[in-house]
């Protein structure tokens, strides 16, 4: 399992803080749960295309599965990570 905490970017409202747990990691595809007060926001602001910035730095754009009033389920892809780009042989020009 994948935990820690990160900062949800909304294309229409402001960053929020989120603890994340995902369970599923297959290769660069997470799903699992962004957990924090969904009460909070307009839901409509979930709908659109969302980007989680872990702590660690790895960028992940994903979609809302469900949503509760103290978590969303999601899917995502894995778009940027310090440890893939670590990993990632030099480009030559």
């Amino acid at each position: 399992m994948i935990r820690g905490k990160g900062t949800l970017v909304l294309r229409h409202a402001p960053p929020i803080t989120v603890e994340y747990q995902f369970g599923g990691n297959y290769d660069d595809t997470w799903s699992g749960y962004l957990v924090f007060d969904v009460r909070s926001y307009d839901p409509a602001v979930f709908v659109d295309r969302l980007t989680l910035d872990c702590e660690d730095g790895t960028r992940v754009t994903m979609a809302t599965m469900n949503i509760s009033d103290r978590h969303l389920s999601v899917n995502g892809r894995v778009v940027s990570s310090k440890i893939a780009d670590k990993n990632k042989s030099p480009e030559v020009y």
